[in-house]
């Protein structure tokens, strides 16, 4: 997830989202 693009949120940095309950298209697992 880390190494994936931001598809869901543009806004939101990789790093950020690295530690969000998300996967690599913005969805909530």
């Amino acid at each position: 997830v880390a190494n994936s693009p931001p598809d869901g949120n543009p806004d939101i940095p990789a790093k950020v989202r690295a530690a969000l309950p998300q996967d690599g298209e913005g969805k909530v697992k």
